[in-house]
């Protein structure tokens, strides 16, 4: 079942399959960003996670580093790196 939380937000199905059951994973990003989450080295703008035995995969691609700004889905940077 896909619940969002009050820190994030669901944004669909990934198009991966977890590693450990093969299931899609589900698309998953925060709701706002906080201080906290700002001031660590880096952070991921989106995650997946199975719902069927609840493991979370981290993407390097949604990687965001301190002092950088997530990329924007449909930018032309966005485009040329994935």
């Amino acid at each position: 079942m896909i619940k969002n939380s009050n820190k994030r937000v669901f944004l669909g199905i990934s198009g991966d399959k977890c590693p450990h059951c093969n299931q899609n994973l589900f698309l998953f990003g925060h709701k706002e960003l906080t201080e906290k989450l700002l001031s660590q080295p880096y952070y991921f703008s989106k995650w997946g996670k199975c719902d069927n035995c609840g493991h979370i995969q981290h993407y390097e691609k949604y990687k965001v580093f301190k002092g950088e700004s997530p990329i924007q889905e449909g930018s032309d940077l966005q485009r040329k790196l994935f």
